[in-house]
């Protein structure tokens, strides 16, 4: 049983993910999901609403083709996509450092600060990681050289 299978069947929580991050049956991957008729698959601009509170997509590529960071009010969950001080790994099936540039630019150009919890790690803000983080100053520098 996988770690998944596991929370399924203990909660029967509703599972999502990008269409980007799942394969076929029968395709062997170590860094996807395979397709499951269960699944909820989310894009860009998707809500899902639970309770009062609704969580809005916002796909952010990188780390993986299907990356997503979502919304909720005043806060952002990054996933692997923003970490304190850091970024996600790029060096896996899927990774892409161009895109992971481009898609913490998004996050850093969001009006506002956001209380930010990554797929794990301490907690940051985003007026933090605007002023500190290496990798999203990289992008910006990176940006204005063009």
């Amino acid at each position: 049983m996988t770690a998944l299978s596991g929370v399924r069947e203990a909660t029967d929580a509703p599972v999502y993910v990008s269409r980007k991050d799942a394969c076929p049956p029968g395709l062997r991957t170590m860094h996807r999901l395979i397709e499951d008729d269960s699944f909820n698959y989310w894009k860009e601009g998707d809500s899902v609403t639970v309770g009062s509170m609704t969580f809005t997509v916002m796909e952010t590529p990188g780390h993986s083709r299907g990356s997503v960071t979502i919304r909720c009010g005043d806060v952002l969950f990054t996933g692997d996509t923003l970490f304190r001080d850091s970024c996600g790994r790029t060096d896996l099936e899927g990774g892409d450092m161009g895109q992971i540039l481009e898609s913490l630019l998004r996050i850093a150009d969001l009006d506002g600060d956001f209380e930010v919890y990554p797929g794990h790690g301490d907690s940051t803000t985003l007026d933090r990681e605007r002023r500190f983080n290496y990798y999203i100053n990289y992008a910006r520098a990176q940006k204005e050289r063009k």
